[in-house]
């Protein structure tokens, strides 16, 4: 026949002749030899790869690699608006000096704070014992500040050297605290966060919600306690 002879009138006759009588063998890495190697976070798969955009691709990831906390997790929190940073400074800052909080809360949610102190003070005995200590010696000192200057001014010392009060020494329980990534449920906004104490760090989950054109604590939830290596 003509395929024996190895006679063919076109190219397109021999190529499908030897296509169906070769022994192909089994595929290798089938999946890697498939696959789009073209394709880049951020980048068009219509963008045809060159150093420049790979380049550019890799420095945009490094600015963006957050580190992560074993247990906790990524610390990238740049969904956390400024005004939402600012709120939860300044909450953090008054639970931890032991002011009153309750304006941070949702009014129907200022319950949770109770329960969240209440907790605090069963795990952490020491936050209620060093808050009642400071407590007691600043005010000593400031009794003694202000029985010193009495002193001085009854002896006509000049007003630059009357002893400083120290009124403006507050309570700090927390050595620092951390917030993790966020994530948006509806309205709400998830936010753990990590409360670090001398020997100790507590690690919380906290629901924020913004209405009447303030940040707003919805739900703040310990969720465990661990002790600092070392």
């Amino acid at each position: 026949s003509k395929e024996n002879e190895n006679s063919f009138e076109t190219l397109k006759e021999e190529s499908a002749f030897f296509a169906s009588t070769v022994k192909w063998t089994e595929e290798i890495e089938k999946a890697r030899l498939t696959a789009k190697i073209n394709v880049l976070k951020g980048i068009s798969n219509r963008q045809k790869l060159s150093t420049l955009v790979v380049s550019a691709r890799t420095t945009r990831d490094i600015e963006n690699n957050f580190p992560e906390l074993k247990g906790f997790g990524s610390l990238d929190n740049t969904l956390l608006s400024a005004s939402l940073k600012n709120t939860l400074n300044s909450f953090f800052d008054a639970v931890s000096s032991g002011e009153n909080s309750d304006s941070f809360m949702k009014a129907e949610s200022v319950y949770l704070l109770a329960l969240f102190y209440y907790d605090l003070n069963k795990i952490l005995p020491e936050y209620a014992a060093e808050k009642q200590a400071f407590d007691e010696t600043l005010k000593k000192e400031q009794e003694a500040a202000a029985e010193k200057a009495k002193d001085s001014s009854e002896k006509n010392e000049s007003a630059q050297e009357t002893p400083k009060t120290v009124e403006t020494k507050k309570f700090s329980f927390f050595t620092k605290y951390l917030y993790g990534e966020p994530f948006l449920n509806g309205i709400y906004y998830e936010i753990p966060v990590r409360l670090y104490f001398k020997k100790n760090y507590l690690d919380l989950n906290l629901q924020a919600v913004y209405e009447e054109n303030s940040w707003k604590i919805d739900q703040l939830v310990i969720v465990s306690l661990e002790r600092i290596d070392g």
